[in-house]
């Protein structure tokens, strides 16, 4: 239950818009910077996952809400970012913008039917 618990307060954590984990990526320590970078591959931060869910080079990435280790090391999907994304979304093309079943599954349901 505990675990459990922990999880879920985690996976909230991380959707919230926080985004603390920047300061000790930027931090001008370099001990520091490197220790948050060593816990970015053990544990999935805000600024992490913000990716995930933003249009950028890694909306594919970090799809781990708790646990980086899957994304490092099973996945190949871990990226860790400086900075906050700059636009949220998947909507990558005109298609994608109308069409939840093209967004999905690829497939325009329009030209099917």
């Amino acid at each position: 239950m505990i675990g459990t618990a922990f999880k879920g307060l985690w996976a909230a954590h991380n959707h919230v818009n926080w985004n603390y984990d920047l300061y000790f990526l930027n931090h001008p320590w370099p001990w520091v910077r490197k220790t948050m970078r060593g816990l970015c591959h053990i544990i999935t931060f805000p600024t992490q996952h913000h990716h995930h869910h933003a249009r950028g080079k890694n909306s594919a990435k970090n799809m781990c809400n708790l646990l980086a280790l899957y994304d490092w090391l099973l996945f190949g999907t871990l990226a860790i970012e400086t900075e906050r994304p700059t636009q949220y979304g998947w909507k990558q093309s005109p298609q994608e913008e109308h069409s939840v079943w093209y967004r999905y599954f690829a497939v325009d349901m329009k030209k099917l039917g």
